[in-house]
């Protein structure tokens, strides 16, 4: 059986991309820098702090200790995640050098998908816990913790 590799020699990938290299030139104006930043710097202050008002309320012991709260705990802290994450983005669109530099831009994306990988999971964990509410609501309260 033949590998990829002596399958596909350098010939075919010339066909495919022409043979020639291409570059993307992204430079982007002042006033899409301007307003990105200042999108990107909003919303990663009301993230972080609205969500350590719900850490710090719930490990004031002001929220009861259930299953469904622990699961938003989580979800605050993995948005937090999110929310400290934002500068590497916001370096990104203001310092072309750093944009065209493979090596970071693959460690802003790998980064970026794993907090937001994360909050996605915690998401899911919720969803769950109300559905398991909703169709096992006779039980429920049973499983459920008070301390």
């Amino acid at each position: 059986m033949e590998s990829i590799a002596e399958k596909y020699d350098d010939s075919t990938v010339s066909m495919v991309t022409g043979g020639a290299e291409e570059t993307v030139d992204m430079d982007y104006s002042m006033t899409f820098k301007a307003a990105s930043i200042s999108i990107l710097l909003f919303l990663m202050v009301l993230i972080i702090g609205v969500n350590s008002l719900v850490i710090l309320a719930f490990a004031g012991n002001h929220i009861p200790r259930t299953k469904s709260n622990f699961y938003l705990l989580q979800l605050a802290i993995a948005d937090v995640g999110v929310g400290v994450v934002m500068p590497v983005n916001v370096v990104s669109i203001a310092v072309n050098s750093f944009a065209r530099n493979s090596t970071f831009c693959v460690l802003e994306t790998a980064i970026t998908m794993c907090v937001v990988s994360g909050s996605t999971c915690c998401n899911l964990g919720l969803t769950l816990d109300r559905l398991e509410a909703l169709t096992k609501s006779v039980t429920y309260s049973s499983d459920m913790t008070t301390q």
